[in-house]
Order: C-alpha cells, then sequence, then structure tokens
C-alpha cells in the first residue's frame, strides 16, 4: 500500500509542545533538546490514516541537508500515535535507528555553514508490505517566527549555563556589563566610566606599537612592543622615579649609548659599558674585591704590568683558565684526586671529537694542528673517527704520533677498535723482547693443563667466558668452544664445517640441513683404478726422513676432481699447489664397496644358475644310467 503525507503545520526548536507530554527534568537555563513535528498522513487511497479508532505506527524521521538524495546527518525511530491521520511528536525523544546517525543533542544539526538546508525525511514502516519507503518530497525546516529575538538577546549562555555576557543593575540604578568565560565574571564596564579586571590583562599586538596608554595632563606615558622583540615604556615626563629596591630577573640594556655606572657626587670614579664595541671601561685607581672586609683581590695596573695581589691563602678558579702563552710553574698541583687534570678546550663530546687534543708534545715546534697532527711527536685523546686516525678503529681513545702519524691508538670503549701498525717486531705481550718478524709475540706463564705444564700464552673467549674465535681474510673463522673443543666456521653461512673434539677425534659438517643438489656417486671402481696409492718423501724432507703414503693430486684430479684444491705457493704468488682432500675419499671407497657387492652378487647369481643347470643334467643321466642298468 503506499502512503502519503499531508503536513498542516511545523515548528523548529523548542517552540511549544502542543500538549506531547515529555521527560520531565530539572529546569535550567538552556533549551531542550527537542523540536515539535506535526503532520497529517494518509493511505495510497487517500483515506486518513486511524481514521476509525487511533492507531500506534513506528515511524523513522530523518534530516537531511539536501532536498533530495544525499545521506542523513541524523536518524531517529518513534512509535506515534495517529488519529484520523494527525500526529504530533518531540523529535530528539526517541532512539537510534540501525547504523545510522543520531545524538541526543539535537541542535548540533543545526550548526555550520549550511543550516539554511535542512530537510525531514519521514518512512512509515511496515504497512507497505513490502520495502519501506520515505515519503516524497523531502519538507524543508524552516525558522519560528519568534527565534529572531535572538539578535537582542539580553544575556549570552554558554553550553555549561554560565551568562558570558549579562548587563546589570545595582541597588543605585547604576548599570554595568560583565563579562565572563566561565561562572566567575572577569571584565566589569561600568556606565559612568571605568573598568574592573579580575585576573591578568593580556594585550596582543599584531605589530610593535603602543598597548595601553595613561594620560595626565596633557603628559602620557606608554607602554607596548619596540622592534616586535621587546617591550617598550616611555614617557614624556622628565624620568622614572622608583622608591623602592628593583628585582630584575633577566638582562639590562642601554638603548643606543654607552651605559654608565657612578654615583651622583663621584662622577670621575665609574664603570661604561661601550655600546659600539666590546669592551667595559673601568675609570678608577684601583680595583679591589672584598671578602666582608677581611680579604679582597687588588686589581692595580701600571704602565708595566698588570698586578694581582690578594689576602686570601691561595686563588681558586672554578673554571677554565686559558693562556695564549706559556707557562713556567714549578709544580701544577690539584686540591682533590679527581680534580686538576688537562681540560679541552669544548664542553662536549661533539666539538672535541675531530680535534687533535694533544696532551703532551716534546716541544712547541712539534705541537698538532686543531683538526690534523702536522709533525706532531706526542700524545693525544681524539674520537676514531678524526682524519688523522686510520683503518677501524672505533670509538674514543688515546693515541700516540710520531712525525705527524697517528702509529698506534688504544680505544677507551668497551665495543671500541684499537691498533698499532708497526708490523715487524710490533707489539708484545707478557715479554720485553719481540720476535723481530712477527707483528705480535705473545709470552705467558706456565700453567697445569692435563700431565703436563704448558705456557698459556693466549686466552679467547667471549663476554660469557664460553669460548671464541680467531678471524682472518676469507669465509673461514677457527673457533674455541668450553665444551666441544676446537672448531672451523664458515662464517658466510655461519655452521660449523670441522670440529676437533677434546678426545682428540675430528668431525665434519656432514648434516643434510647443511646440503643441497645432493647426487650419487657412480662408476668409482673404473675410476679408483686410474689412480696409484704410492710411497714418498717431500722434495724439502731429509734422507733421513721416513716414507709417506698418499696419492698423486694431478692423477686424481682427472676422476675425482671434487677432491682436488689449490693453494697458492706463497701469498703474493700466482703460483698454485694442489692438495687433495683425504677424509672425502671415505664416501667413495664406500660406493666401490657397493660396486664390488653388487658386482659379487651377480657373479654369485651366475654361479647358482649354473650348478642348478648342472644338477638338473645330472639328474637326468643318472636316471638313463638306471635305465640302462635296468636293460630298458
Amino acid at each position: 500500500m503506499t502512503l502519503r503525507m499531508r503536513i498542516v503545520a511545523m515548528l523548529v526548536v523548542g517552540v511549544l509542545a502542543l500538549g506531547q507530554v515529555g521527560q520531565i527534568i530539572a529546569a535550567d537555563p538552556k533549551p531542550p533538546e527537542s523540536m515539535t513535528y506535526q503532520g497529517y498522513l494518509v493511505d495510497g487511497n487517500g483515506d486518513p490514516l486511524g481514521n476509525s479508532a487511533p492507531a500506534n505506527y513506528d515511524v523513522v524521521f530523518r534530516i537531511y541537508n539536501a532536498k533530495s538524495g544525499g545521506e542523513p546527518i541524523w536518524t531517529e525511530q518513534q512509535t506515534i500515535t495517529v488519529d484520523k491521520g494527525y500526529f504530533s511528536v518531540l523529535l530528539g525523544e526517541g532512539s537510534s535507528f540501525g547504523n545510522e546517525p543520531y545524538t541526543e543533542q539535537i541542535s548540533t544539526v543545526f550548526v555550520g555553514e549550511d543550516i539554511s538546508d535542512r530537510f525531514i525525511g519521514i518512512t512509515v514502516t511496515g504497512i507497505s508490505g513490502g520495502v519501506d519507503l520515505e515519503i516524497a518530497p523531502r519538507l524543508r525546516l524552516v525558522t519560528s517566527p519568534f527565534s529572531f529575538t535572538a539578535t537582542q538577546a539580553r544575556n549570552v549562555i554558554d553550553g555549561s549555563g554560565n551568562r558570558n555576557i549579562f548587563k546589570e543593575v545595582d541597588s543605585n540604578n547604576n548599570a554595568s556589563l560583565k563579562l565572563g568565560a566561565g561562572s566567575d565574571t572577569t571584565l566589569t564596564l561600568h556606565e559612568v566610566g571605568g573598568a574592573t579586571l579580575a585576573g591578568n590583562l593580556a594585550i596582543d599586538l599584531p605589530t610593535a606599537g603602543v598597548g595601553m596608554e595613561i594620560n595626565e595632563q596633557g603628559l602620557s606615558t606608554k607602554f607596548g612592543g619596540l622592534n616586535g622583540d621587546r617591550f617598550s615604556i616611555s614617557t614624556a615626563r622628565g624620568g622614572f622615579h622608583f622608591d623602592k629596591s628593583i628585582f630584575i630577573d633577566g638582562d639590562i640594556y642601554s638603548f643606543n649609548r654607552d651605559a654608565r655606572l657612578y654615583p651622583s657626587n663621584n662622577t670621575d670614579n665609574f664603570l661604561n659599558v661601550n655600546h659600539e664595541g666590546d669592551t667595559i671601561d673601568a675609570y678608577t685607581d684601583k680595583f679591589l674585591i672584598r671578602d666582608e672586609g677581611v680579604s679582597y683581590l687588588e686589581i692595580d695596573p701600571t704602565s708595566s704590568s698588570l698586578n694581582l695581589s690578594t689576602d686570601a691563602s691561595k686563588f681558586y678558579m672554578n673554571k677554565q683558565l686559558q693562556i695564549n702563552g706559556e707557562v713556567y710553574p714549578s709544580w701544577i698541583g690539584r686540591s682533590a684526586h679527581h680534580t686538576g687534570g688537562l681540560m679541552g678546550s669544548y664542553n662536549n663530546i661533539g666539538d672535541n671529537a675531530t680535534k687533535s687534543n694533544p696532551i703532551y708534545v716534546i716541544g712547541s715546534s712539534y705541537a698538532p694542528l686543531e683538526d690534523s697532527l702536522n709533525v706532531m711527536y706526542g700524545i693525544g685523546y681524539t674520537h676514531a673517527s678524526s682524519s688523522f686516525i686510520t683503518g677501524h678503529a672505533a670509538g674514543w681513545g688515546l693515541y700516540i704520533a710520531s712525525a705527524g702519524q697517528a702509529n698506534a691508538f688504544i680505544s677507551g670503549e668497551s665495543y671500541g677498535r684499537s691498533y698499532i701498525k708497526s708490523q715487524r717486531g710490533g707489539l708484545s705481550i707478557g715479554t720485553d723482547t719481540p720476535d723481530t718478524n712477527a707483528a705480535l709475540t705473545v709470552k705467558g706463564a706456565s700453567s697445569t693443563l692435563g700431565y703436563l705444564s704448558w705456557p698459556k700464552s693466549v686466552y679467547i673467549t667471549d663476554d660469557t667466558n664460553r669460548g671464541g674465535t680467531i678471524s682472518g681474510p676469507g669465509r673461514m673463522a677457527i673457533g674455541i668452544h668450553e665444551s666441544r673443543g676446537i672448531y672451523f666456521i664458515d662464517e658466510q653461512d655461519d655452521h660449523y664445517v670441522r670440529i676437533f673434539y677434546e678426545n682428540g677425534t675430528v668431525g665434519t659438517g656432514s648434516d643434510i640441513r647443511l646440503k643441497k643438489d645432493i647426487e650419487p656417486v657412480g662408476d668409482v671402481l673404473d675410476k679408483l683404478n686410474e689412480i696409484r696409492g704410492v710411497r714418498y718423501r717431500y722434495k724439502a724432507d731429509k734422507e733421513t726422513t721416513r716414507f709417506n703414503i698418499g696419492v698423486i693430486a694431478q692423477e686424481v684430479e682427472k676422476v675425482f676432481p671434487e677432491l682436488v684444491n689449490k693453494m697458492p705457493r706463497v701469498l703474493e704468488s700466482d703460483e698454485e699447489y694442489m692438495t687433495v682432500t683425504y677424509e672425502n675419499v671415505a664416501p667413495i671407497l664406500i660406493e666401490a664397496v657397493k660396486e664390488l657387492r653388487v658386482e659379487k652378487d651377480e657373479q654369485l647369481a651366475q654361479k647358482d644358475e649354473r650348478i642348478n643347470e648342472l644338477e638338473q643334467r645330472l639328474a637326468k643321466l643318472e636316471e638313463l644310467v638306471s635305465k640302462i642298468g635296468q636293460g630298458e
């Protein structure tokens, strides 16, 4: 059934409830969050709903910001009573409908720059027998006539019920305008003149200028901003007079002139702060700094020297003393164990990081420059990022320089890196006689290891004391583990390749999880025939050296190239020698045994077949002989 609606009246925003019984709430200064809406509903035949008796219907009310199309900005569902087509509701007292937008503060729907366009749509549910359709067209919501009086409001009340702006008349019939941002009045403007401010006064000037001016008999004193970054007080009177002490938490500046401090009765004895140059002139015969009249510092300048004297027991400086010249002390003492050292020119890590920061040089001719060592002979402290610290050094540390080269750097950081450049006879630990052909010589004291005493020269471990590694160029490293022994590591793939166990056995990494492209080794017997087992001595061996047993690498390479590797004769040479991985011969021998087993099994099978054949023939002969003997 098609539903039509004829609107007979419409009011907006709290004008009159028109007989609707709403929720009883306590009175407050805010208008109720509801609005009256009335209408007249008929069915598709033009007959009013509830014609014979009042009837209840579920109705969905939607408010749009467009006459047609678009999405609703507010939706509410109510059950209304229709009597002979007429109904009246208070929008805002229903409930939400589905996931459509809804708020109990219906007044928030009527805010924004487009509030002139608000349209209401009505849908009566459950009477069409199919899809519930919204009654067309939507109707525009318009202003109630008396709401125009809002332009002549006597009060401005915020959302919390506070009167922010209102006029008040006291018992003497004096009127005043009061303003405030909350429940308390901040500013009172009196009708007879003047104003009263409760709290602070903030004047926001968009540019430099006068913010407040006080006039007295034609002479003004102005308060404002000067050049946008200073507060200015200027007066047309003869000066400013303060009859109390002045406490200033900040700086004092003279304005485009020298600043002078002097007594009024001795004007030739004063301090002058020069505004054109960075100087302070003391016009006095002698400068004294007294300590309650007992001790003092006397500065007595003469034409030949500047004399400093004191009645105190010592001079004390709590900051750096920078001297552009030479100092000749007998000794430099310290007042405590944690003070008295040399201090750099910067008081932060970053600015010192790339500087030479010398501690000692053998003479002024061998001093470094700020960012380089020049021809320095001496020691200093710097960061490894300095240009004169080379290689892979890292962290803050001490360097030792000779002829402008930092040949040694000792890092002081827990994860720093140090170096000593000397390669032959360079560094010894545990002895003062390093091997002259070695970069590092280590000598350890004897310690009991098992059944013999051996010197413990090098101890390698990590921060957990479980093991450590020795690495060099390439992929391989040697590791020592607390319980597994000595092992070789492939650093690139991060796994063990060989382990020397504590019991003397050797293990090679053979886990299938480490392998790929796995193929069987076949036809090994014929290939093994190409390889000779030989006895030999190395050419460098003496005639008394016993023989070795092995194979010839060139013969192995022809049939099993996987077993042969090459190594340089010496590190800098392109000539290479061949090596054979003897332990990898074992898998080949395993396959050879398998091939022999197959051949042997085939031979045995052939013999068994021949024996069976002969036994059958013998049985036939025996049968034939038996028949002949019987005269058959």
